[in-house]
C-alpha cells in the first residue's frame, strides 16, 4: 500500500499575503483583533456548535473573535446560537486568490469537522502560514502533529476548544506559522505529489 497525499498550491497560498492583511481584513468586513476563521460548508458533521459553545470563554480570556466562511444548511442555526452575534459570518469565496489572502489574514484556522478525509483547506491555511485549532479525529491532526503547527482539543467538548485556543493563542504565531509552511511545502506541493505518484506508478509497472 502507497499513501499519497493530495496537493496545495503553495504558490497561490502563501504567507506573503500577509502584507496586505488590512485590507483584506476590510474587504471581507473580519474584525481588527485576534482572530479565528473556519472555511467550508456550515453542515451539521462540522460541528461547529462545539466551536461557538467553547468560544464566549475563548473571547473573555485571550479577545480572540471567531468567522465562519461558507454557507448552508446549518448557517441560520449557527446565527441563532447564544455566541453567534459575536461570530462574523462571510459568504462563500469560490474565488482562489481572494480565499488565499483571507486565510493569510487571520491567526489561527479551526478544523471542526471530526470526518475530514483530507481537510484542504487547513493544508491550505498551513500553506499561508496560519496555524491550526484542530478536532481530535479526522485527517486534520495528522498535518497538525507533523508540523507541530497548532493545537488538538477534544471532541464534543466545548471547555477543551476553549483550552486549547487560549494555549495557543499565547503561542508565538510566527515561529508556527513558519513551520506550518515548511511543512505544507515538503509534504503538499504539487511537485512533490507528483513526484511521489509517480514513483508509485512506476513501482506497480515492475511487479
Amino acid at each position: 500500500m502507497a499513501k499519497v497525499p493530495l496537493g496545495v498550491d503553495v504558490e497561490c497560498f502563501t504567507p506573503g499575503r500577509r502584507e496586505w492583511v488590512t485590507d483584506t481584513r476590510a474587504r471581507f468586513g473580519l474584525p481588527n483583533a485576534p482572530l479565528t476563521a473556519f472555511v467550508g460548508r456550515f453542515a451539521r458533521e462540522k460541528e461547529l456548535y462545539v466551536v461557538l459553545d467553547g468560544w464566549r470563554e475563548v473571547e473573555r480570556r485571550c479577545g480572540a473573535r471567531l468567522a465562519l466562511v461558507g454557507a448552508v444548511p446549518m448557517e441560520a442555526a449557527l446565527r441563532a446560537h447564544p455566541y453567534g452575534h459575536r461570530v462574523t459570518f462571510v459568504p462563500f469565496v469560490k474565488h482562489r486568490e481572494a480565499l488565499a489572502d483571507l486565510l493569510a489574514s487571520i491567526d489561527v484556522y479551526v478544523a471542526a469537522g471530526p470526518i475530514e478525509t483530507f481537510g484542504l483547506s487547513a493544508s491550505e491555511a498551513l500553506a499561508s502560514g496560519t496555524p491550526i485549532l484542530s478536532v481530535n479525529e479526522g485527517a486534520v491532526v495528522e498535518p497538525v502533529e507533523g508540523s507541530g503547527a497548532g493545537r488538538i482539543y477534544q471532541r464534543h467538548q466545548a471547555a477543551s476548544v476553549t483550552e486549547e485556543a487560549v494555549r495557543l493563542f499565547a503561542q508565538d504565531f510566527g515561529a508556527l506559522g513558519a513551520r506550518g509552511r515548511t511543512y505544507a511545502v515538503a509534504e503538499h506541493a504539487w511537485d512533490t505529489v507528483f513526484e511521489r505518484l509517480f514513483a508509485v506508478y512506476c513501482t506497480v509497472r515492475k511487479t
